[in-house]
């Protein structure tokens, strides 16, 4: 069914005046990379110039200032943080937010699988990576900030485990890398002081492993056949969730084992629910500090049968029975926007981009359309959505508005948190704000191509790669201002250590 441009000034109104009370000071979580590997995954989203909204063109700001008009503070790395981690192709670098401070503090390349095993701790100043060489000698490396002090370097394979020169996908060696290095392998708990990751330390296939931050004790949680990965933690840390294969396979899915929830405490390890039949198990987010959202996968129509699980009662809810393109979870509000797939894979639903609460109501289509990607933005409390129209952000209540995104951008900006204005990457750096785009879309601040953009928990600054190097821009101007040349940030990690 074709969609009708329902966008009208008076709806618009309408939505932008909910928003305009409900602006969320939440800091932007940083946006990993995408994974390249065999777990089963969403479809790309497409990049599209059509638009719901009529009369916003893009326009282009004549009087773009130089980087060269501006230095940078001459200051070394801050003590009170928060500090901006990102890779390059000779290691791992800090910076302030002011783009001060340029320090590097890991001076080998992390390459292609380690590359996308790198996480930061949601506080008390702590980044936890991944480094070896293919297969070979993965290590588990912990520094802290403000000091970027080196706290732990542990081999995750031992001399029974390391995979040998003769090693296939298939083997228990193999598929124990596979488990640390191409599936997500760890996680920091909520309050910051224990890091949750996997290791064939003991045995010959990959287990959970607690290391705990304030001793730096390490204590293994699981111990089993199958190949560990994926540890979630409970929002109140009591639980990491984890779920095991015994083969990773070559594309068609895993071969599932378990899906298991153990105490941080080291108590107790209770068995879920068996996922056999299912290619992947992906733990989406929290209901509750007992009830996370989960969704299984298949080779013939991808992700499917949403629902809840309870880890006390073993309770399960279906939430979403269909299967779907891509899925977001705002943990505020405990509801999902997820974009259906159509004809065989989805008979009942049809195409649509879909509302889906966790509380047991229906689940209310937004939009007759069908978006191949759907993020959340904790930095507005929005979703986003691509479409074949355009960018859409929907608030939890299923409103939305279309945004104005300039031809040649990237399908989906930077939030600042605070005050939501907008960077969009692409050909070119615009900012602009959320609301109000048909009156003030947005600008373009620097005419290179640019291709990662973050901005800094305050929302004060943005920072931003391209091939001439790392630039800053500070609010309300938003002048570029050149930080370093020949740092190569593409394919790689960027994120924020908060203190």
């Amino acid at each position: 069914m074709k969609v009708k441009h329902i966008i009208l000034k008076a709806a618009l109104f309408v939505f932008l005046s909910i928003l305009t009370g409900a602006c969320s000071t939440s800091a932007l979580t940083a946006e990993v990379p995408k994974q390249i590997s065999s777990e089963p995954i969403e479809a790309p989203p497409t990049q599209t110039s059509s638009t719901l909204i009529e009369g916003s063109p893009t326009t282009e700001t004549d009087n773009v200032i130089p980087a060269e008009v501006q230095r940078v503070p001459d200051q070394p790395l801050s003590n009170q943080g928060p500090w901006w981690i990102f890779s390059t192709t000779d290691g791992l670098f800090a910076i302030n937010p002011d783009g001060s401070g340029l320090t590097q503090f890991y001076h080998e390349p992390i390459n292609f699988p380690h590359i996308f095993r790198i996480i930061t701790a949601p506080r008390s100043g702590y980044i936890a990576y991944l480094t070896g060489i293919d297969f070979y000698n993965t290590t588990l490396r912990v520094n802290e900030f403000p000091g970027h002090t080196l706290v732990v370097e542990m081999p995750l394979t031992s001399e029974k485990s390391e995979p040998g020169s003769d090693s296939m996908p298939g083997d228990l060696e193999v598929e124990a890398v596979r488990a640390m290095t191409h599936v997500p392998s760890m996680a920091f708990s909520p309050d910051g002081r224990y890091l949750a990751f996997m290791g064939a330390i003991e045995g010959l296939t990959s287990d959970l492993y607690l290391f705990s931050l304030e001793n730096y004790e390490t204590t293994q949680l699981t111990d089993g056949p199958s190949q560990a990965y994926q540890p979630v933690w409970s929002p109140d840390g009591k639980y990491v969730v984890n779920t095991g294969v015994s083969t990773f396979g070559v594309g068609a899915g895993y071969s599932m084992d378990g899906i298991w929830a153990a105490r941080a405490d080291d108590s107790e390890v209770v068995t879920l629910y068996d996922p056999s039949g299912s290619g992947s198990e992906s733990v989406v987010g929290w209901v509750d500090n007992q009830t996370f959202i989960v969704h299984s996968w298949n080779p013939d129509c991808g992700p499917n049968n949403l629902r809840t699980f309870n880890i006390e009662t073993k309770e399960s809810n279906e939430v979403w029975s269909e299967s779907f393109q891509s899925v977001a979870f705002d943990p505020s509000n405990a509801v999902a926007v997820l974009s259906s797939n159509v004809e065989e894979c989805s008979p009942n639903r049809g195409a649509g981009i879909y509302l889906v609460p966790t509380d047991g109501r229906a689940p209310l289509r937004i939009l007759e359309d069908t978006g191949s990607q759907i993020t959340w933005t904790p930095g507005a409390n929005l979703f986003l959505a691509s479409t074949e129209f355009g960018i859409l952000a929907i608030d939890s209540k299923g409103q939305f508005i279309n945004l104005d995104r300039p031809q040649g951008a990237d399908p989906f900006p930077a939030v600042a948190p605070g005050s939501k204005d907008l960077a969009w990457p692409g050909n070119s750096l615009w900012i602009g704000p959320l609301l109000g785009s048909i009156d003030h879309p947005p600008q373009e601040i620097f005419t290179e191509p640019v291709y990662t953009v973050a901005w800094d928990p305050s929302g004060q600054y943005v920072l931003f790669f391209a091939d001439s190097g790392l630039y800053t821009a500070q609010q309300p101007d938003f002048v570029p201002i050149l930080i370093a040349e020949n740092l190569n940030n593409r394919n790689g990690f960027s994120g924020w250590v908060m203190p």
